[in-house]
């Protein structure tokens, strides 16, 4: 979580667009992705110019990162899939040990 704004910061440092994210809980046997749970940018806007739409897409989706982990339980979140309940009762694994925040990038050539 705590890289999120150091990932973001470079990426636009690489002239790349943060287009969104989501967390996932990702164990070596499964992934579990809470899809409803997001952190995106709107998109590209016609006309927009290219360095525009990289400032602005690091800029809402770390906004909307911030809010979504200030409101988020995200070990409520975790025991809602029985995968992880049952990993939890078997052997004590902490799902937040298994929290990941991941994040898309858009270079120029791809717009």
């Amino acid at each position: 979580m705590a890289d999120v704004p150091d990932v973001v910061a470079a990426a636009q440092s690489a002239n790349l667009a943060v287009v969104g994210g989501q967390p996932q809980f990702q164990f070596p046997d499964g992934v579990c992705e809470p899809y409803w749970l997001e952190y995106d940018s709107k998109a590209r806007q016609p006309g927009e110019l290219w360095g525009s739409f990289v400032s602005r897409s690091a800029r809402e989706v770390l906004d909307a990162f911030q809010a979504l982990c200030s409101k988020t339980d995200f070990r409520k979140e975790a025991l809602g899939w029985e995968f992880i309940r049952l990993k939890l009762e078997k052997d004590g694994t902490d799902p937040m040990e298994h929290l990941w925040f991941v994040l898309y990038f858009q270079s120029d050539e791809a717009s």
